[in-house]
């Protein structure tokens, strides 16, 4: 069930050498991020039980991005890199939760109907 995307542009090279310049930052990041998909997935598998068809899915996504987060801890680990002791938060993610919380049934509502029983 794993999905590959291909990426749409080249990486800007400002973009790499910003990574560079901090790289553990930027390892700090990226185990966080992972952490938070594999959290998001089991989060909505507690809160969407009768979804049956959807949780499989939500099963595996939370499992690969769990991988995904070892194998940065693994990198952070031999580095020396302790992961972040607080994590910030995203400043995009309190509007867009406040937006999905508004259209969440409206939007949500075919989404379940087609993954429902």
């Amino acid at each position: 069930m794993k999905l590959s995307l291909d990426l749409k542009y080249d990486t800007p090279p400002e973009w790499t050498a910003t990574v560079m310049n901090d790289f553990n930052s930027f390892l700090q990041d990226h185990a966080d991020c992972e952490r938070k998909a594999s959290a998001m997935a089991m989060s909505l598998v507690y809160k969407c039980p009768d979804k049956t068809k959807i949780i499989p899915w939500l099963v595996e996504t939370a499992l690969e991005e769990m991988e995904h987060f070892k194998q940065v801890y693994d990198i952070m680990h031999e580095r020396g890199i302790a992961l972040k002791s607080n994590a910030e938060k995203d400043p995009y993610v309190e509007p867009l939760l406040k937006l999905l919380r508004t259209l969440a049934p409206a939007l949500t509502r075919p989404l379940f109907t087609r993954f429902n029983n």
